[in-house]
């Protein structure tokens, strides 16, 4: 017998784990199942939660692939682990359901229907998070990570692997939530760019991941990224997680991201970090092509019905954008 894709045997350990882990009713047991940018939201709004729930705090609930993050928040009491093969039972037992919030625990992102998101489309990703997850009001702070400060042995250390300098550039072509935007040879003739201005270029890398053509290989823990975001030039990369963790610090920020994705603009969502944006369009061509032939008129407003996205700010050619991209840094200067 299944219920949904679930099998009945793993509903019922589903139940169990989950009765077990949210046994304490003084606390709020906030249920975090994906990647590092919903990790930052959910505990960023934990202290909110904490007051809404009257609950004396909260424990977040999350993947063991953070264990050493080393990351805190206000409002947070406990971080539980659990391994990633539990988390997806347990998210699959509360999906299909419909059991996302009780008096003990409230699942950390967004409901499922009809097979997709129960979100509200007009708003930015933060403010979805806000209303259609945890019924909070559009205004609530989300309150910034805990991270201490790395020692200056680390910092040593560091700066002996790694130039760390304002002719640094750290490039982040990788995310976990979205597919691939475009090519490595798009990156390489980035890359080629930057050097060509004499910066010397990183790729950030966890896991297998590679670095692009032309760069070398940085990989860092959480502090040492946060660290670092003060001593290089800029970060130029994918939407990810880990520009959420750097709009927390004073890095110079350069997110590419497809324009159909607005509504993850950094800019809307983290409005007092000023960051640039460079919307990708590359798969609209042939709209445009045939737009160009009827001679409509605000093309990229009216053909490719983004209202939420500055026509400049939309490139449908790599090279375009990789141009861009570069007068940016040189106006950083």
């Amino acid at each position: 017998m299944t219920v949904g894709n679930t099998p009945s045997s793993n509903i019922s350990e589903a139940k169990q784990m989950l009765a077990s882990l949210t046994d304490n009713p003084k606390l709020l047991y906030v249920i975090c199942p994906f990647n590092i940018g919903d990790f930052l939201v959910n505990g960023g709004l934990c202290y909110a939660l904490q007051v809404k729930k009257r609950k004396t705090s909260c424990a977040l609930i999350v993947c063991d692939k953070f264990k050493d993050s080393q990351i805190d928040f206000i409002g947070v009491s406990q971080i539980i682990y659990i391994p990633s093969g539990k988390m997806e039972m347990i998210k699959d037992y509360i999906r299909e359901n419909s059991l996302y919030e009780t008096d003990n625990y409230i699942y950390g992102h967004f409901h499922v229907k009809n097979g997709g998101y129960d979100w509200n489309t007009s708003l930015h990703f933060f403010d979805r998070y806000r209303e259609n997850v945890f019924g909070l009001p559009l205004g609530t702070e989300i309150l910034p990570p805990i991270i201490e400060d790395i020692s200056v042995e680390q910092q040593q250390k560091l700066h002996a692997m790694y130039q760390l300098s304002k002719r640094t550039v750290i490039i982040t072509p990788y995310a976990n939530s979205s597919t691939q935007l475009f090519s490595d040879e798009v990156w390489f003739g980035l890359v080629n760019k930057l050097k060509a201005l004499g910066y010397i270029v990183y790729t950030n890398v966890a896991g297998k991941e590679l670095p692009i053509k032309g760069t070398m290989r940085i990989k860092l823990t959480f502090p040492e990224l946060v660290y670092a975001a003060g001593k290089v030039k800029c970060f130029i990369g994918r939407r990810s997680g880990i520009f959420d963790l750097l709009c927390f610090t004073d890095a110079e920020l350069l997110c590419i991201l497809y324009v159909d994705y607005w509504h993850d603009d950094l800019r809307k969502n983290f409005p007092d970090k000023k960051s640039y944006a460079f919307y990708y369009a590359g798969h609209y061509k042939a709209v445009l092509e045939n737009a160009r032939k009827r001679n409509a008129d605000d093309l990229t407003q009216v053909q490719l019905n983004v209202p939420h996205v500055d026509a400049s700010e939309i490139y449908f050619e790599e090279d375009m954008m990789t141009d861009a991209i570069i007068n940016t840094v040189k106006e950083l200067e």
